[in-house]
This record gives C-alpha cells, structure tokens and sequence, in this order.
C-alpha cells in the first residue's frame, strides 16, 4: 500500500513566492550590471555596490529551487489526473513559449540594427542553439560564454529549466506506476539526485567548469532539493517538520558559505572550485530554507516582508525581466548610453526592463494564463489550480 499523504501542505497561491523571485531577478540584474559598475570612472565610488554585485548570480540558484519545489507539487498532486502530461506540457508551453520566442524575433531585429556585422554574424550562428533551448550545451562544448553573444549567454538557465520540464514529468509519473510508496521512491531519487549532481560537477572540474555550471546534471541538486521540499511537506505530518529543521539548516548553510568564503579568499565566483564543488548545493539548500519559512509560515516576518506590492510586482514579472534585462544592457550599451556614467546607465536598464517586463506581462503573458482553465488535469485537483491562476489574475 502507498504511504498515507497529508492534503496539500499550502494555499493555492504563495503570495511569498513571487516575492522570493522578484529577489531572484533582481539579484541577477544587478550581477549583469556589475562588469560595467567596475569599467566606469565611478568605479571607486560604487565599489562597496559592486561587492554586492558579485553574488548575484545566485538569483539563479533561487529560481531553480523554486522551480523543482512548484513543477514537483504539481505533478505529485495531479499523479493521478486522466490527462496530466497533457495539461501539464499544454501550460507549460502556454507560460514559456511565446514571450521567449517573441523575444528571441525581436531581440534579432535589434541586433540587425544596432550590433556589428562580425557580431551580427556569431549571433545568427548560436540562434538556432537558443530556439531549441540548447544554450548550456552550446557555451560547454565552446568552454566559453562568447558562445552565446550579445548577452545571450543568460538562456542558458531557461534551456536547463526546459530540459528540467521534459524529464521530470517522466521519472514521477514512473514512481506513482512502480512503486508502493511513490512519494517515499520519489525522495530518494532527489537524495540520489543531488548526489550525483555533485559528483558530476566535481568529475568535471577543473576541465569543464562552464560545464559544471550550466548543464542540466550539473545543477540537478537545486532542483531535486526543491522537488525534495516538496515532497516532504505532502507527508502525514505536513510542513511541521521541515519548519522545525530550516531554522537550523538555513545557519548551518550560512556558516559554511562563510567559510567557503574565507578559504576562497573573499572570492564568491559562481566559477571558483569550492563553490563548483558544495558551493552551489549548500546555496540551493539555503534557499530551500527560505523557502519553507516563507512558504510555511503566511503571518512570519519573512513572508510579511516578501508579500510588500512591489517585491510582489517585481515577481509577476519575472519572467519577462529575466529575459529582456540582458538584452537591454546590451542594446543601450550600443547606444552609448554608458557614457552618461554609472548611475544613470543602471536607471535606463531598470527603467527599460520594467517596461518591456510589464506590456509583456499586460497583454501577452496574462491573457494566454487564463488559457489554462481549457487544459484540465483530469481530477479534483483542477479547483486548486484554478483558485491559484485567478488569484494571480486578480491581483495583476
């Protein structure tokens, strides 16, 4: 008999989520800004910022956390639905597709414009790695970001979400077909998961460290952490005890970032050796920490800070900013809009994404959400996931 599972451990909607990724982009804007905070002649001025800049990339790490944590959800409580990968791939296409193709269209008749012929050329030579969400494997086999120009290079994370999206659906419904106890089959592949994904890293260093950071294999542990979040809390005794644990868990991962820190001499370098090697499991368990208090705790400090209206915006949007902030660096740095100093070329970016973030939330994402309503799951479960699209649709 399978092991008895409590009802759904959360709300519908997480208002705290979206707050956790508006931290998430914004980490990851802020660390694209970084390599021009430091090439300006306001560089002595800004420098304690550009500090803050250097870890930014961990934004990324969130993202995947909260990912494996939502996609796992989802397939668990819907194992059961006549038409689950259906539903499932329909909305996923439904919220992915068509801004990252849209952008993609738009963003090369911008380059046709405004970029060199040479990187005009190298563009149009990685564009068809990035329309098959291949850009991670194009910058490993290259062992080099230029792989993926004109800041292009940030897809890389989409393509291994993607490729997170076609595999995972596969290995779950598995489990709930062999197993028993498919929740408890379930959080021991994420156990093995995050294991061999340190594994893989450490197998590629120091040959390969692009490879360690961008592939699939490489930062399945962040993924299967969030998954693992997941399944724990769908458990007799709910959210309780991961509650009683991220407290702890959360300071253990600290303490021991800290350290990686000062044996890394002050280095947080998504590329650095320790933090290829535990670095990017101890952040992504951190997170899952966060994650738990957030998610599990509606009227704690933490998730009354991350539910303000404009960390809430700056979440709802996320998806988009993540996508075009990139590219909006590169264009107005084309423009030589750099020339006006520092402060003011950050102002055009955020002003910039914000915009492009918000019209596409307004009338191309939004729209296609309530789409999902006609790809049904098959099972109970459907209320659920409808109370939570029209709370965000309510909210917008």
């Amino acid at each position: 008999m399978s092991t008895p599972t409590a009802a759904r451990p959360f709300p519908s909607y997480i208002p705290a989520l979206d707050g956790l990724r508006g931290l998430a982009v914004l980490a990851v804007i802020v660390f694209h800004l970084a390599p021009h905070a430091m090439d300006s002649a306001y560089s002595a001025e800004v420098s304690h910022v550009v500090s803050f800049f250097r870890f930014g990339w961990v934004g990324v790490d969130l993202f995947f956390v909260l990912s494996g944590f939502l996609i796992t959800g989802i397939l668990y409580d819907n194992r059961r639905g006549a038409s689950l990968l259906r539903a499932f791939y329909g909305r996923r296409l439904l919220r992915i597709f068509p801004l990252y193709y849209a952008g993609l269209a738009v963003y090369t008749a911008v380059i046709i414009v405004v970029a060199a012929p040479d990187a005009t050329a190298a563009f149009f030579e990685s564009l068809p790695w990035h329309a098959a969400y291949l850009t991670n494997i194009r910058v490993t086999i290259a062992g080099a970001w230029a792989a993926a120009p004109v800041h292009t290079s940030h897809l890389w994370s989409l393509a291994v979400e993607e490729q997170f999206y076609l595999l995972w659906p596969a290995i779950v419904l598995a489990a709930v077909k062999l197993s028993r106890s498919p929740r408890r089959t379930l959080i021991g592949i994420c156990v093995l998961l995050v294991l061999v994904s340190i594994g893989f890293r450490l197998y590629l260093l120091p040959g390969y460290q692009l490879g360690a950071y961008t592939l699939l294999p490489a930062r399945m542990d962040a993924l299967a952490i969030g998954a693992l979040v997941a399944l724990c809390a769908r458990g007799t005794e709910g959210v309780a005890p991961l509650l009683n644990l991220s407290g702890p868990v959360a300071a253990v991962c600290a303490l021991a970032l800290a350290g990686l820190a000062l044996l890394s001499a002050g280095q947080w370098s998504y590329l650095h050796p320790l933090q290829q090697g535990l670095g990017y499991t101890l952040w992504a368990a951190f997170f899952a920490s966060i994650l738990i208090r957030s998610a599990g705790k509606e009227n704690g400090r933490l998730a009354r800070s991350l539910r303000l209206r404009p960390l809430l915006y700056v979440g709802r949007i996320s998806y988009g900013l993540y996508l075009i902030h990139y590219p909006v660096i590169y264009v107005l740095d084309s423009v030589g809009m750099r020339e006006f100093g520092f402060v003011l070329f950050c102002v055009a970016v955020f002003v910039a994404s914000f915009l492009i973030a918000t019209l596409s939330w307004r009338y191309l994402e939004l729209p296609l959400l309530k789409l999902k309503r006609r790809l049904p799951y098959g099972n109970a479960a459907d209320a659920y996931e409808t109370a939570s699209e029209r709370v965000v649709q309510q909210a917008a």
